[in-house]
């Protein structure tokens, strides 16, 4: 059951750490590593900035089911994000191994993805202009 809560409190913290600006948490690499939480400035391995991913997350909206008997976290993560570039084709978000995917959705459409890692790739069904709102569907 411990296991399950630190999993759904480490689940929200990186989501809403990656989704606030002026954040309070230690600029500090070591500390993120540390606290098993890893923004981007921290990891090397981590897909690049915002502005190189092509897109800027905007909101999480988080309906999770918790079953502490069967030790399982469930639900649906809508992440609406701002395209940043002209013909953005790819998404790539962050999902622990200890997560999975089941599905991902954009306009009520599956979309075709892969988790590798801690890297979750998204491909969306066709390039997107800059200034476009997407919000995509992981469950």
């Amino acid at each position: 059951m411990q296991r399950l809560s630190s999993l759904a409190i480490g689940w929200l913290l990186v989501c809403a750490g990656t989704a606030s600006a002026g954040s309070d948490q230690p600029d500090d690499p070591a500390h993120w590593e540390k606290s098993g939480l890893h923004p981007a400035s921290a990891r090397a391995d981590h897909p690049p900035p915002a502005d190189d991913r092509g897109f800027d997350v905007q909101h999480y909206d988080l309906d999770l089911e918790i079953d502490p008997e069967a030790a399982t976290i469930t639900g649906t993560v809508t992440i609406t994000l701002q395209v940043l570039r002209d013909d953005l084709s790819s998404v790539h978000l962050d999902l622990v191994p200890e997560l999975s995917a089941d599905s991902l959705s954009w306009r009520g459409q599956p979309l075709e993805f892969s988790h590798t890692g801690d890297t979750l790739l998204v491909d969306l069904p066709a390039p997107l202009p800059s200034d476009t709102q997407v919000a995509l569907a992981v469950r």
